[in-house]
């Protein structure tokens, strides 16, 4: 069966001289293993390879087959064109971390969720039209928790703390995972906030590496095969 998928790019993994094998997301089916023959050969594929960038968002003609773990992708082009995405260093190496998070976290084949695939696009159409973003990493990921099923509540009556291990307010703190005073308003005012308020949070870089961690505890202690992305000391090390 072919069938007509939009997708946005997960990441890729060589095969053969030749071959690419490509991890995408799709809108129909939910997350695919593709394989591209041929496309790392010269003559054929000098200029496509570049379509894979981390996260790219592209329209595929697929041969399907639901028995199988890999599937042939026959026709790609370009979806969404990205003016900046790729080419700014900051939004591309914001973009290869999440692309290793979303790698991570989205995992089965035809678990079909139109809502989170359309949030990632909206998201990054967003943050490519934006000159400067530099809390957009943080407000996605306390976004992506809502279609993780792991929200944390901000809802129930307001206390002193807030637990990370239960994602709820607390009337005592935990030995380890507990927020409260400054840390508990900026993670408050995180959630609240749009992506288009985020200019309103004036955190600086010490704050916003301190928020990533406590986000990637969050993930760890809710998602327990959940692991440090690789490129979190790379995106740390940027901006320093």
């Amino acid at each position: 069966m072919v069938c007509d998928l939009q997708l946005f790019v997960l990441g890729t993994t060589k095969y053969s001289e030749s071959s690419l094998i490509l991890h995408a997301y799709t809108q129909q089916l939910g997350r695919m293993t593709l394989l591209l023959k041929g496309i790392r050969n010269a003559k054929k594929g000098s200029v496509r390879t570049a379509l894979f960038q981390p996260l790219s968002s592209l329209d595929a003609l697929v041969d399907y087959k639901p028995n199988r773990s890999m599937h042939y992708l026959k026709e790609v082009k370009i979806h969404r064109v990205y003016t900046s995405l790729h080419r700014d260093i900051e939004k591309s190496t914001v973009v290869l971390f999440l692309s290793e998070v979303l790698g991570q976290l989205l995992q089965e084949e035809t678990a079909e969720n139109e809502g989170l695939y359309t949030f990632v696009l909206n998201a990054l159409i967003w943050f490519d039209l934006e000159e400067k973003a530099p809390n957009f990493h943080l407000k996605f990921l306390t976004e992506l928790t809502k279609f993780l099923g792991i929200a944390p509540n901000f809802m129930g009556p307001k206390t002193n703390y807030f637990n990370l291990e239960s994602g709820a307010y607390s009337s005592f703190p935990s030995k380890s995972n507990s927020l409260t005073d400054s840390d508990l308003e900026q993670w408050e005012a995180l959630h609240q906030t749009t992506f288009e308020a985020l200019k309103g949070l004036k955190f600086n870089q010490i704050l916003r590496q301190k928020l990533l961690s406590q986000i990637i505890v969050y993930y760890r202690l809710h998602l327990p095969n959940f692991k440090e992305p690789k490129s979190l000391a790379v995106l740390h090390g940027l901006f320093q």
